[in-house]
């Protein structure tokens, strides 16, 4: 190895602030392994050996927004990224970033960002559909959805619905309250082809009875509702309901007409299980046998939920658009609920210890026969859960029947024609009727007017209580059975009859002829005195 003349260099090193920081002599010598690359330049220890150590650092540090590079070796700059490289007088380079910049959202790894927005833009196909998505085990958390805070809220089992109240500002996971979806049957007894029947719509059962059985057979009712439709004609069956594994019943006729001849036409008896039936579009026609009664709900158990209605039918037993004729009755008793809208009826309707009987739009006895809506509380056994008294509301009616309500009992009249005759042993109010009939208020019960009108007379016993319109549109009014006010145009002698004690009120006037006074004759049209 051959050593020229050394040649002594002197290094410097700077740091931020121009100082000199590092300062060492090197000796450049040609050695002959020498530096393996061209223009390399070794330097030696103080013992002729080469020594690494002694290579001074350069140091610069590649940061970018004064967070250190991962990768040291490299700098990449994007056009446009507003990067900028600036010299100083010490021979330092600077860069400095400003503005926002956009990227990938693969580019994102972790970080906590207090304050920017990612939003989905109306670009891409379809517009605006960005997706936040997982795959594996990876969670998506949030705090807040909307402005309603949601933190710390985690379903407890698949299905629930992340559910707030109007007005609220959390939300919690609940179950979503979806009625289970009714199963239909069909029934058509107008089929003469030969096929078994299967309740579907090509495979209809052909009698009513038959999809009831079936829906026993399937045992489901409690929790999965059942509508029975029934196509037109004549059903010569009865309807019995009494199987306690029926619940929930709609029977849907398109003018399917049921008639029994001298037995029940429908029988829901002793069936407690039994708490919605509707009955729409249907015809019942029977006549009076051995059981008196057309229609019969009725149980003998105390205390009941004997039809008192579900989520889906909180009217219990309930008939729309439908037609009852016939010389038997209806009966129900022990019953949470019944309902008539837009209904016919030419029956007696008879009503113990229910909890409300309700009837709107109806026309009852449209044949003026001698029917009679009753409404009785027993007081004993059985009667439905949470039961006070028989309540029964009439709304908008056409009623050719008459009314009795038994002490306990209560009936409203509501903008109906009543033309029956009505007993009143509990409470009886009519507003805004039109009554023709006569009304009879016995001991305990109390009539009350409420913009009544038309009613014929008016009989109050002793212990009745007759609270009346301001307007009176009777042309009578018997007090305690036996006296009796009325009224009309002229003299009453010789036309109106009455019995000592009873007035009459000459609407014509005129002096000492205006109040007239019966002073003898029982049942005479005569010994009326002027007053």
């Amino acid at each position: 190895m051959s050593i020229p003349p050394p040649l002594r260099v002197r290094t410097f090193q700077l740091d931020d602030s121009g100082i000199i920081s590092f300062e060492t002599d090197f000796s450049a010598i040609n050695v002959s392994a020498g530096p393996s690359s061209a223009g390399s330049f070794p330097y030696l220890n103080s013992s002729g050996k080469l020594d690494f150590s002694f290579i001074p650092g350069s140091g610069l540090l590649l940061e970018t927004n004064g967070v250190l590079n991962t990768v040291q070796s490299t700098l990449n700059l994007i056009s446009g990224s507003n990067i900028a490289l600036t010299s100083d007088s010490f021979g330092g380079v600077t860069i400095s970033a400003s503005g926002t910049i956009s990227t990938s959202f693969a580019n994102i790894s972790s970080g906590v960002n207090l304050s920017s927005i990612m939003t989905v833009g109306s670009g891409g196909s379809p517009p605006g559909s960005a997706i936040l998505s997982y795959s594996g085990t990876g969670i998506i958390n949030a705090n807040e959805i909307g402005t309603i805070n949601v933190n710390g809220n985690l379903p407890s089992h698949a299905g629930q619905l992340l559910i707030s109240q109007p007005g609220n500002t959390t939300a919690l996971w609940a179950d979503p309250i979806v009625p289970p979806p009714t199963k239909n049957l069909y029934v058509d007894g107008s089929r003469a082809d030969v096929y078994t029947p299967d309740g579907s719509v090509l495979k209809p059962f052909l009698h009513i009875m038959d999809a009831i059985n079936q829906v026993a057979t399937n045992n489901d009712n409690s929790s999965v509702p059942y509508a029975i439709n029934i196509s037109s004609g004549i059903y010569s069956e009865t309807i019995s309901l009494n199987d306690a594994r029926l619940v929930e019943l709609t029977f849907i006729g398109e003018g399917a007409e049921v008639s029994s001849g001298s037995t029940h036409s429908i029988e829901a008896i002793n069936n407690n299980n039994l708490l919605a039936v509707k009955f729409v579009g249907m015809q019942f026609i029977s006549s009076a046998g051995v059981d008196t009664h057309s229609l019969t709900f009725s149980s003998t158990t105390n205390n009941t939920n004997f039809l008192a209605g579900t989520l889906r039918n909180p009217n219990g037993l309930w008939f729309v658009n439908c037609v009852i004729l016939g010389t038997a009755d209806v009966f129900v008793q022990d019953a949470g609920s019944v309902i008539c809208d837009s209904c016919t009826l030419t029956v007696n309707f008879t009503c113990n210890n229910v909890f409300q009987i309700v009837l709107r739009y109806c026309t009852l006895n449209q044949t003026g026969g001698s029917q009679v809506l009753a409404v009785n509380s027993n007081g004993g056994n059985p009667k439905p859960t949470g039961w006070t008294q028989t309540y029964g509301q009439l709304v908008g009616n056409i009623c050719a029947i008459g009314e009795t309500v038994d002490a306990g009992s209560r009936i409203d009249n509501v903008h109906s024609n009543i033309s029956g005759n009505i007993t009143v042993n509990g409470l009886v109010t009519a507003q805004h009727c039109n009554m023709f009939g006569t009304v009879t208020v016995n001991s305990g019960g109390t009539f009350t007017e409420k913009g009544a009108n038309g009613h014929s007379t008016v009989t109050v016993n002793a212990g009745g209580t007759w609270n009346a319109a301001l307007q009176l549109g009777a042309a009578s009014l018997m007090l305690n059975g036996a006296t009796k006010i009325s009224s009309g145009s002229g003299s009453p002698s010789g036309v109106v009859t009455g019995s000592p004690g009873d007035l009459y009120l000459n609407t014509a006037g005129g002096a000492a002829t205006t109040l007239w006074v019966k002073e003898s004759g029982t049942a005479t049209t005569s010994g009326w005195v002027g007053k």
